[in-house]
């Protein structure tokens, strides 16, 4: 009993290990590649980093090197597969959203600039460019990010100024259900915080108003109140995105 009870304590150890791998590299992937869909492949990463462990402490050298191939084989896989994998050797892997111009922002959240409803929150903004395309066209926009440059918000999107009924659009390119989707993955106590955050944008938008982001959030979008109209959109292949409006 005490060896059954041993090994039982023994695999629990191994999957929490592997459960935290996972969503560390999870939580990478998302962030820095943004339009990588891993629905359906976290069960094949978990397995490579279980597969790591098992063999790491009998053969450490060659279980480094064979799980550094394995582990590389699929984040190149998951890159091909919405072709960005050239785009982000070309970048040096930096993360590729640094390259979006605000006109292509735009198209991936299915909306002109003519269309946008204001005043304007942009959360996760970046250095800018979008909300200075915005003012160039005559439009009222800020933004907030913690690296915001001067004239606009520097903070966290937990703590944007939300308000009631305050803004006719908000926008969160590659940002607040980016994380939503990586917390969503990782811890149920992140994804709560994030889901929370989702409700108080949507009750600050004025009647009419929308929320636009990217990527899309299907897991969450099903359960929204009745007052709120979801709609999604396509760009190209694997750039989904929703717009909720106020009804």
């Amino acid at each position: 009993m005490l060896a059954l009870g041993a090994a039982r304590e023994a695999l629990h150890r191994k999957e929490h290990w592997v459960s935290l791998l996972t969503s560390g590299m999870v939580r990478y992937i998302t962030e820095q590649f943004q339009f990588v869909d891993l629905r359906g492949q976290i069960a094949s990463l978990r397995q490579i980093y279980r597969d790591f462990l098992e063999h790491l402490a009998e053969e450490p050298e060659e279980a480094v090197e064979r799980h550094h191939g394995r582990l590389l084989e699929w984040t190149r896989t998951q890159l091909a597969v919405v072709g960005a994998l050239e785009l982000v050797r070309g970048t040096g892997f930096r993360p590729v959203c640094s390259n979006y111009s605000p006109e292509l922002q735009l198209q991936v959240l299915g909306i002109r600039s003519e269309e946008i409803k204001e005043p304007v929150l942009d959360l996760g903004c970046g250095d800018g460019s979008l909300v200075r395309y915005l003012c160039d066209r005559g439009l009222t926009a800020t933004g907030i990010d913690r690296n915001a440059p001067d004239g606009l918000l520097s903070g966290e999107w937990f703590d944007a100024p939300l308000g009631s009924g305050q803004w006719g659009t908000i926008i969160a390119h590659q940002s607040v259900s980016l994380h939503f989707r990586s917390a969503h993955h990782a811890s149920a106590s992140r994804a709560s915080d994030y889901a929370r955050l989702y409700l108080r944008i949507l009750h600050a938008l004025r009647p009419g108003g929308r929320f636009l982001y990217a990527p899309s959030l299907p897991f969450f979008e099903h359960v929204l109140p009745s007052e709120f109209l979801v709609s999604h959109s396509s760009a190209f292949p694997g750039a989904e995105s929703t717009m909720v409006t106020r009804i």
